[in-house]
């Protein structure tokens, strides 16, 4: 008796998520990547309302995540980092501890010059990237400064205090720098020059 031909496969019975996405290995460690760096943005938004949301040294306070957004920001590049930094800074201002909707575009525009200025004027290390976060958190601060004394939210003599949460939140970024580069390591290290 001659055996039948199958002309069709039957269907695999296991079920496997991670084969049904249909991302290829290196996306799925860019997609871990990105959850990672959202993953600490998120808790350094929390810690900073929660835990350091008093704590004043100096009279200035801790700004964890524009910090944050920037050094990512860095880290990545222009053109990976631009995306991120929009997106995490309307999570800022979105979920209530971002000052005004205008800090949308003075996060963004911050963390996207520090990247621009760290590629074409700095070569990649420790120092150039913490530079580039405290100079451009400082800018970013003295931003927010300016929109509350325009809206008449505060007084000029409180110009040091913003400089002084500036440079608290530049140090507390750089506590957290050797992790942000590992992190920045998942999926390979890509040529960003």
């Amino acid at each position: 008796m001659a055996r039948k031909k199958i002309e069709f496969r039957p269907d695999p019975t296991g079920f496997d998520w991670v084969s049904k996405l249909l991302l290829t290995k290196k996306q799925r460690q860019s997609l871990l990547k990105w959850l990672l760096y959202s993953l600490i943005c998120v808790a350094g938004l929390v810690l900073q309302d929660s835990m350091l949301s008093r704590l004043r040294l100096l009279g200035g306070g801790f700004d964890i995540a524009p910090a944050l957004v920037i050094l990512i920001c860095v880290l990545e590049g222009c053109e990976n980092g631009s995306l991120f930094a929009l997106l995490s800074s309307m999570i800022y201002v979105f979920s209530g501890t971002g000052q005004g909707h205008y800090c949308i575009a003075l996060l963004t525009l911050a963390a996207v010059f520090a990247a621009a200025f760290r590629q074409s004027y700095l070569r990649r290390g420790a120092g150039s990237d913490l530079i580039c976060v405290g100079i451009f958190l400082m800018l970013y601060e003295l931003g927010v400064f300016a929109v509350g004394l325009f809206l008449e939210l505060t007084y000029p003599g409180r110009w040091v205090w913003f400089v002084m949460t500036a440079v608290l939140s530049t140090l507390f970024a750089g506590v957290l720098y050797k992790l942000l580069t590992l992190i920045g390591t998942i999926g390979g290290n890509v040529w960003k020059e």
